[in-house]
């Protein structure tokens, strides 16, 4: 109730704030503009609807009338062919004027008809279709003409199928055979749609049968099509019967159809016999010419319901437009006279409202002041509701004025109990604070001994860091005293081996210099002899020469001996030079010895940082002892704060009972004023609307009937009132043809139906969606039986059809749409489940 009061005035606040901004002048003027706009609308809607019934009445006596000028030339044509027909089997030229004459009379209608003017406001394609006749008129002429039997027949018959179409279109676009002013509609469907195929149908028999007794021999050939004709004209029968039956207040035209009736029927016997004599081979005792009459007589009969039935239309439309027409000015009259009226009733409820308005605004105003002693002066004639005004005004300023001193009394005790709340409430509030500073101070020690654990952390990581840097540094200074060692003993044998080598280069060097000059004297000696020898040689001549070749050999090898020594020179300088290796090997030694000495200043170095690593580690233990002493301190502070704070809750919970106790008594004090002021207040009634339903209604709707689903819902009251309205339409006995109507917009509206339901069951995952859209497939197709049954005019196929919704209507809701409603509402539950889960999933607890 709060909840749609609520909805409620926030729906009317806006038009309350539009009005409370406005003059009353121009309220009124406000609402009689929008209060006169639907009237003014809803005439215009009227006069318009008026106004176009009356645009399709002139379209359907527009209609009447061309489709008299059809069926006149449809008989005209039909004769024609008739006459053409005996002309060309018998061959006799008697005949011939009466053939012309019957032409000349549809060339004069198809003029006719040409020359009349299409002032309907729908396309009627009157030139188009009346050109279309005429070019297949011709046809059927030249074919005459030609002397061509099946061809002028056969040119005749698309003459008429073209006139039988013609009237059809004409009938269908001036809503002749839509009509809705009773019995015309039936009409209409007989003279238009019925008797022209009847009149054709009986002149094909007339004719086929007539030449088939001149000439007998052409019964195989045209029995089928005779047979199949007679059963049209039976069922065309039939079928304007069932129309005639809807036509309660035309006894003369069923009179008329039961003369023609009987005579056709009269007429198809004796065709039957006929067909049968010249199958069995006996010769007709019935000539031609009696034949032919008495299918003459057939038609005319069937033609003459036609005539009387269209007059009788005529008459009832142009009734109804004058009726029409009475009707809109009796409308506008009624408008006319209402919008003066209501202008008239306004000013005078506008001079009377604001004259009393103003005595009212000056009363209002001096109760405002405080002033609750005046009395209203009201006017004893006024029986409105101002006059009531006032008097509920003198009423309440009394009872304000007794109220108002109960309310004095009342607001000292309120004034005690509210100082006293507030002096509680100011004890709450200080013990709030205290524990919410003692909160505070908690916060902040627990955020300081975080802190210092962090440091903890952090000291005892540098710590081990620092233990490992110094484990690293001993070993780099163990390894570079090692390698000292190492170089120094490298040292003194590369020392060693230089002194040697350098003595032995001494001691051969010495060697080399004095075999050196021994065989440089010895050479020198050896060429000065070798040059003696040759000398000598060359004195001896002859005797000498062997001589001389010996003293050759020697100086060579003298010269040999030389190149040696040269040599050997040569080798005393590669001496030289190892020499100097020597001197580079003695250079490298003493680099050697530097770098040996400057790892010893390393292993120095290494050392001293292992010292100075040390003596931090120990600092840093020094200040974790520092450390877990702050936090037992913090400990302390924390366990002292809780003290406090389990203290100051108890004190507010002493002074919450003191709360509560003022609160009742202020409870019974609000009582009290609410008891004095009840007498001021108006009780809202609730008034419910009675629902109204139908006692006679095929299917009734209740709660039993819910999937669960407002939309599913909505659209199966749709199809509950759709079939109810069938079943109240067939009760009342209409017309078949509004049974039909009714009966496809059902179809219409649940084939929609099922397939938003299907649809929705797709969206959703329905897991038996398949087999209930077989059920849906399985439905449509019974209903669509019934309405070809329907179509049939079968007997009591109505009664069988409203069972049969019936039935399936309540057992497919309360079977199958049922159990998809709870399926959808289970999976839904499950859903909403999940989620439930996954947000307390989502929670994180931090305690």
């Amino acid at each position: 109730m709060l909840l749609r009061e609520r909805c409620m005035k926030i729906f009317i606040a806006p038009v309350i704030y539009l009005m409370d901004r406005l003059g009353l002048k121009t309220k009124l003027y406000l609402i009689v503009s929008i209060s006169l706009f639907p009237v003014l609308v809803l005439s215009y809607v009227a006069l318009e609807f008026l106004g176009k019934e009356i645009a399709h009445l002139s379209q359907e006596r527009s209609g009447l009338a061309i489709e008299r000028s059809l069926q006149q030339l449809l008989v005209a044509v039909g004769q024609s062919r008739g006459s053409s027909n005996s002309y060309l089997n018998s061959g006799k030229r008697g005949d011939l004027p009466d053939v012309m004459e019957k032409q000349q009379q549809v060339e004069k209608l198809i003029t006719a008809l040409e020359s009349m003017e299409e002032s309907s406001a729908v396309d009627l394609q009157l030139s188009e279709k009346v050109s279309a006749i005429r070019e297949a008129w011709a046809v059927a002429q030249a074919a005459f003409r030609g002397n061509k039997i099946e061809a002028s027949f056969t040119a005749h018959n698309q003459v008429i199928e073209l006139i039988i179409a013609y009237m059809k279109h004409v009938g269908r676009v001036t809503h002749l055979l839509q009509d809705s002013g009773g019995d015309n509609a039936h009409m209409a469907d007989v003279f238009i749609r019925n008797i022209p195929t009847l009149i054709n149908d009986i002149g094909v028999i007339r004719g086929s049968t007539a030449g088939l007794l001149a000439n007998p021999d052409q019964l195989a050939k045209k029995r089928v099509k005779l047979m199949i004709l007679i059963d049209r004209v039976e069922y065309q029968l039939v079928s304007i019967a069932n129309e005639i039956a809807y036509l309660h207040h035309q006894p003369a035209l069923k009179t008329t159809f039961a003369q023609g009736s009987d005579n056709v029927n009269a007429f198809l016997q004796t065709t039957r016999e006929q067909i049968a004599l010249v199958d069995s081979g006996i010769s007709s005792k019935m000539a031609v010419q009696d034949y032919f009459a008495q299918g003459t007589q057939a038609i005319q009969d069937t033609l003459q319901l036609s005539n009387e039935m269209i007059p009788i239309v005529m008459n009832s439309i142009e009734k109804r437009i004058t009726q029409e027409r009475l009707e809109r000015n009796i409308y506008m009259a009624i408008i006319a006279a209402t919008i003066v009226l209501l202008a008239y009733l306004l000013l005078g409820f506008y001079l009377s409202f604001t004259r009393k308005l103003r005595r009212l605004v000056r009363y209002a105003k001096n109760m405002a002041d405080g002033d609750l002693t005046q009395s209203s002066v009201t006017d004893l004639s006024s029986q409105d509701e101002m006059g009531q005004i006032f008097n509920a005004m003198d009423t309440i300023s009394q009872g304000v004025s007794q109220t108002i001193a109960a309310v004095l009394r009342t607001s000292s005790l309120f004034n005690d109990v509210s100082t006293r709340l507030t002096e509680s409430s100011q004890i709450t509030e200080n013990s709030v604070s205290s524990q919410v500073e003692d909160s505070a101070a908690t916060s902040h020690s627990i955020t300081e001994l975080s802190s210092m654990v962090q440091d903890i952390s952090s000291n005892i990581s540098e710590a081990a860091n620092s233990a490992k840097q110094a484990e690293a540094s001993a070993n780099s200074g163990r390894q570079v005293v090692t390698e000292v060692v190492e170089s120094i003993d490298l040292l003194s044998g590369e020392i060693g081996k230089v002194s040697d080598v350098i003595n032995k280069v001494n001691s051969d060097s010495q060697e080399i210099s004095t075999i050196l000059n021994m065989i440089g004297e010895i050479a020198e000696q050896t060429n000065l002899l070798a040059l003696n020898a040759a000398i000598e040689a060359a004195r001896a001549g002859e005797h000498g020469r062997g001589f001389a070749v010996v003293a050759d050999e020697v100086r060579n090898l003298a010269n040999k001996t030389h190149l040696a020594t040269q040599d050997i020179q040569r080798m005393i300088d590669a001496l030289k030079s190892g020499s100097n290796r020597a001197v580079e090997v003695i250079a490298a030694s003493e680099a050697q010895l530097t770098n040996s000495v400057r790892q010893a200043k390393i292993a120095g170095d290494m050392l001293n940082e292992i010292t100075e690593t040390v003596t931090s580690i120990s600092e840093m233990n020094n200040r974790i002892a520092i450390s877990a002493e702050q936090q037992s301190n913090m400990a302390k502070n924390l366990d002292n704060n809780v003290i406090n704070m389990t203290s100051a809750s108890r004190q507010a919970s002493a002074v919450a009972l003191g709360t509560v106790e003022d609160a009742c008594i202020i409870k019974a004090l609000a009582s009290e004023s609410q008891s004095l002021i009840k007498r001021f207040a108006i009780s809202d009634e609730q008034l419910m609307a009675a629902s109204r339903q139908a006692d006679n209604v095929l299917f009734k709707w209740d709660d039993s009937f819910s999937v669960g689903i407002p939309e599913i819902d909505r659209q199966h009251r749709i199809l509950v009132d759709m079939i109810n309205d069938l079943s109240k339409q067939a009760a009342d006995e209409r017309s078949l043809y509004l049974m039909k109507r009714i009966l496809q917009g059902l179809v219409d509206y649940t084939v929609s139906h099922f397939s938003y339901e299907e649809g929705m069951l797709a969206r959703q995952g329905y897991e038996k969606l398949d087999a209930h859209k077989e059920k849906h497939k399985r439905l449509i197709a019974q209903v669509v039986d019934f309405q070809s049954r329907l179509d049939n005019n079968e007997e009591h196929i109505m009664v069988d059809l409203l069972d049969f919704l019936n039935e399936w209507l309540a057992k497919h809701i309360k079977g199958a749409d049922k159990r998809y409603g709870a399926a959808l509402a289970a999976k839904k539950a499950r859903a909403e489940a999940e989620k439930v889960q996954q947000s307390d999933a989502g929670d994180i607890d931090l305690f």
